[in-house]
């Protein structure tokens, strides 16, 4: 898990940017890209070199969870950026959500910060 903690300032930020991201519903851990949360040296992003433009990877709602308690959350995607079904996501910082192409939040999904 990474620190974004900051006692004296504000809380730093992630950002993840695949070509295509699904954020499903799970506990931290049960999406692809979870992991990469728990990275502990800067710094803390995917980007397109790292998978292509073309790479399809997950992140769950559980990760963005947690991680969203103590730091800013940017999620990007190249191509669509889809919050599936069963996935709700409660932060208690600022999340940001862009695709260069679509951007899907599906039914019944609560997105709170």
């Amino acid at each position: 898990m990474i620190n974004m903690g900051a006692p004296i300032g504000k809380p730093g930020s992630v950002l993840f940017d695949p070509g295509t991201l699904f954020v499903v519903s799970g506990t931290s851990g049960a999406g692809a890209l979870d992991p990469t949360l728990q990275s502990p040296l800067p710094p803390h992003k995917i980007s397109f070199t790292d998978g292509g433009s073309t790479a399809t990877d997950t992140v769950s709602n559980g990760a963005i969870d947690a991680v969203g308690s103590f730091s800013d959350i940017t999620l990007q995607a190249g191509t669509l950026l889809e919050v599936q079904s069963g996935a709700p996501i409660n932060v208690l910082n600022n999340l940001t959500m862009q695709s260069g192409g679509d951007l899907l939040i599906n039914s019944g999904i609560t997105v709170q910060s």
